[in-house]
């Protein structure tokens, strides 16, 4: 008898294998957990013929079990805690879990249905076990399309679940290099621009303008990668130079001109001791070629033209351009956006590459976030509470639509009225308000959305948030208010103003791990 005599046919288990080998390909192939847990999901749905399949993960810093779905091209992500349902039975106890009729387990748990709109019916579960015997997480199908989930179903989901487990295990372990390898680039970087505290975050900007001109200029991922980190370290060969010449604010000698110079060469020698992997190993020389020019004037190389790698010589723009317009200094002005930009244009084929510094121009990668948080565009829904400059609770709205529909703005927009400064107020007695909103950003800092009525600058409103394991309520400062280009609606933005040090350390994490972008996941404020 063989593992798999209880299937229909050999042709039958010939076919499920080969199909399990194919994922598994597939699975081996993929290095971001989201996309990952896509192809998995997929898999087990049509290898057991089921409805729909779930992966749940452990979050053990949490106490939660996570998992991340797509629906419409957006990623959204499910919590709820470890010891709760079918998939916390299985992940406590390492058991198989086969039922027919969830609603009749009393281990089910409903909350998910209740939230998606789902109804669950038979319920095949396994645990995701690691090489090294650790339970990482479940693998859940739903509903059998044709009767109920079988003993044979129960081993192939067995064979699939173990190929999938070592798959995720590789790609959360690399996932978590790369958190790991960033967060010393960033340290690195910022000790760096620390050295002179007028240069600070200098390094920061640049890799923000390199990553904008790369994508335009057509640089794939890889490419991109390596740009980015080369633009974080470029500046590192500063650290050899003596600080009575780097922080010096008056005019340089030639000599000391010269010592400047020797920081592109540290550069160079420094990240050569470096063990970069193979997708970076061109990081020592791109970074340390940031003062190359086309016309081969520049240092420490003096190449000339296209013998400069295309990141080079990106690297090269968005550093001068930087420097032009960083904020005020003891020894000059910030200059304006228009007087950099020809500066820029005026050395279009001698210090710089004349497509690029076009491409800079035309595409605006000059536009950059100036901010300390980082910022991402969701979907989310929350519970708003308008405070009037005496803090007394003057009306609750709750806002809950990923969308703003024009007509509901106009409508809207009928129950306010003009005020003095001639813009429009507040009126509390307006039936059927807030019907919509869009949320334009977040960020640890604040929050910009579209809404159908007008909050007076400089008033407050009351934001009651859950989201991950973040649960608060949150006062907010209206910094800017106006109206939508369509001429309905506002645009609003408002800043958090008490915030607990954790709470926000909490948020900007969260932001950071749904930043890129396949991943702009949904959050729920209530």
């Amino acid at each position: 008898m063989t593992e798999f005599s209880e299937a229909p046919d050999i042709e039958k288990q010939v076919s499920d294998l080969h199909e399990i080998l194919e994922i598994t390909q597939a699975m081996a192939g993929e290095k971001r957990l989201d996309r990952l847990l896509k192809v998995i999901m997929e898999g087990a749905t049509r290898v057991l013929g089921a409805d729909v399949s779930s992966i749940f993960l452990c979050d053990h810093d949490t106490g939660e079990f996570y998992s991340r779905f797509i629906q419409q091209a957006v990623v959204s992500e499910i919590r709820f805690p470890l010891d709760k349902g079918i998939a916390g039975y299985v992940a406590k106890t390492g058991e198989t879990v086969n039922i027919e009729d969830a609603y009749k387990d009393d281990r089910f748990n409903p909350d998910i249905d209740k939230n998606t709109g789902y109804r669950t019916r038979s319920i095949l579960c396994m645990p995701l076990v690691t090489l090294d015997k650790e339970i990482i997480g479940v693998t859940q199908v739903l509903n059998k399309k044709q009767g109920w989930f079988t003993a044979y179903d129960e081993k192939l989901l067995g064979v699939f679940s173990n190929n999938a487990a070592v798959s995720i295990d590789n790609t959360l372990l690399h996932e978590e290099n790369i958190r790991l390898f960033k967060s010393l680039i960033s340290t690195s970087s910022k000790t760096i621009d620390a050295r002179d505290p007028v240069t600070a975050g200098h390094s920061q900007r640049v890799a923000l303008y390199a990553e904008q001109l790369g994508r335009a200029a057509g640089l794939d991922s890889l490419a991109l990668n390596e740009l980015e980190v080369a633009s974080w370290l470029h500046d590192i060969g500063k650290i050899g130079v003596r600080d009575d010449v780097l922080l010096k604010t008056g005019r340089l000698t030639d000599q000391e001109y010269k010592k400047i110079q020797e920081h592109a060469t540290y550069t160079s020698e420094i990240l050569e001791q470096i063990h970069f992997s193979r997708e970076l190993k061109a990081v020592p020389f791109i970074a340390s070629a940031h003062h190359e020019r086309i016309d081969g004037k520049g240092y420490p190389y003096g190449l000339v033209g296209e013998k400069l790698p295309l990141a080079a010589r990106i690297l090269a723009i968005v550093d001068v351009y930087d420097a032009l317009t960083a904020y005020d200094r003891p020894y000059k002005k910030a200059m304006s956006v228009e007087k950099a930009l020809s500066i820029l244009e005026e050395g279009r084929g001698t210090q710089f590459d004349a497509a690029l510094v076009d491409l800079f121009i035309s595409r605006r990668c000059f536009n950059i976030e100036r901010r300390q948080y980082q910022r991402i565009s969701v979907d989310l829904t929350f519970e708003i509470v308008f405070l009037s400059n005496d803090d007394q609770i003057k009306c609750v709205e709750k806002y809950g639509f990923p969308k703003v529909d024009d007509d509901v703005l106009e409508s809207a927009d009928a129950n306010v009225e003009e005020d003095v400064d001639g813009g429009t107020a507040w009126d509390v007695n307006a039936p059927g308000k807030a019907k919509g909103i869009r949320v334009r950003d977040i960020s640890a800092s604040g929050l910009k959305f579209e809404t159908g009525y007008y909050f007076p600058i400089n008033n407050f409103v009351s934001l009651k948030v859950v989201i991950k394991s973040i649960d608060l309520t949150v006062l907010c400062r209206v910094i800017r208010i106006r109206r939508r280009p369509a001429g309905t609606g506002y645009i609003m933005g408002v800043e958090f103003v008490n915030m607990k040090i954790d709470e926000r350390e909490k948020l900007l994490n969260y932001i950071k791990s749904l930043s890129s972008e396949e991943l702009q996941t949904p959050i729920r404020f209530l």
